[in-house]
């Protein structure tokens, strides 16, 4: 399945920083997720994915708060002491620093729908290459920043060296602001190109890696996502615990419009109530398996009007009552 057909996610894991940074700024952090499109229970409870179009909004609205110039520098700061350590814990035994590479770009690929990261060689050169769809927005400018920062960081840690690359090429036309912040000498800079790419050289690539990037965890598969049904009620389930949520707000969240929602579920023939009811029930059975959440609790928090319209959503779709479900579960 394409990904095009499906709503471009990424792990919630991923955006818990830039939340944090909120409160490190002594801002009024719920505001701010709602205007973002996040959910508002993003610090209290562990999400699988959200939309990303949810944390592209967050990203606007942190430069928007904070200027560009310590938004760049809050990225460095970030992927070289958050995001960096985290896939390097990841690493299962690679040899050298190309091997090393591979397996981040695995455990990111696993980690995010529509962009893809990957290793290629053009005419001799070997480039560290991410492939997005070309965005014209803000918050495009800003992910591609946070990519090329993220891949020269992530090459110095392998490296334990102050390197840089010879050349970089993005996506979008790159200002001589945003040049600058790369704080980056005699790199030949490209724009307006069909990747966003970082060059490396083979020594670099072919450089033994010391033992201590050696760890026990291995590479996360990438979820199968298998449609844009599925997709959406990822997407959706952060939500679930404002209730059922109205198709206007779905769509607000996801950045498209009701019509095109509704077109893209009749083509694989559902409806938005139907994906919507679907979604709930699944949330319906991760809360029953946690035997200290009152089913009426359950009830209330999925936007069921009572705990008897609960149970007769539920036996239609389960054949057993919430009650007898988790019963089941946990004899």
């Amino acid at each position: 399945m394409k990904t095009k057909e499906q709503i471009p996610l990424i792990k919630a894991d991923h955006a818990i920083p830039f939340v944090d940074l909120l409160g490190q700024m002594d801002i009024d952090v719920y505001p701010f997720l709602r205007k973002a499109g996040l959910p508002e229970d993003m610090l209290q409870t562990q999400h699988q994915y959200i939309p990303k179009s949810a944390l592209q909004q967050l990203l606007s609205l942190l430069v928007e708060k904070m200027g560009l110039a310590h938004f760049s520098v809050f990225t460095w700061r970030l992927c070289r002491d958050v995001y960096i350590p985290h896939f390097i814990r990841q690493l299962n035994n690679p040899q050298t620093v190309e091997e090393a590479l591979i397996q981040v770009i695995e455990a990111i690929n696993a980690d995010t729908t529509q962009t893809r990261l990957s290793l290629r060689t053009v005419l001799g050169k070997t480039w560290f290459v991410r492939e997005r769809g070309k965005a014209n927005a803000d918050w495009f400018i800003l992910a591609e920043h946070f990519s090329v920062i993220f891949i020269i960081e992530l090459v110095r840690a392998l490296t334990t060296a102050n390197w840089s690359p010879k050349e970089i090429a993005f996506q979008s036309n790159l200002s001589l602001e945003h040049s600058k912040l790369l704080l980056l000498k005699n790199t030949q800079l490209y724009s307006a190109r069909s990747v966003t790419a970082c060059s490396i050289e083979r020594p670099i690539l072919t450089r033994p890696l010391p033992p201590s990037f050696t760890a026990a965890q291995t590479i996360k598969q990438p979820a199968t996502i298998n449609n844009f049904t599925e997709s959406l009620i990822l997407a959706l389930t952060p939500y679930l615990t404002m209730g059922r949520l109205p198709i206007t707000q779905a769509s607000n969240i996801l950045d498209m419009s009701v019509r095109s929602l509704q077109r893209r579920l009749a083509e694989e023939g559902q409806t938005y109530s139907a994906v919507m009811e679907q979604a709930l029930q699944q949330q319906a059975l991760a809360m029953l398996a946690d035997p200290s959440i009152p089913i009426t609790r359950i009830a209330l928090s999925l936007g069921y009007s009572c705990t008897a319209h609960f149970s007769r959503a539920f036996k239609k779709q389960h054949g057993a009552s919430p009650r007898q479900w988790r019963k089941n579960i946990i004899a």
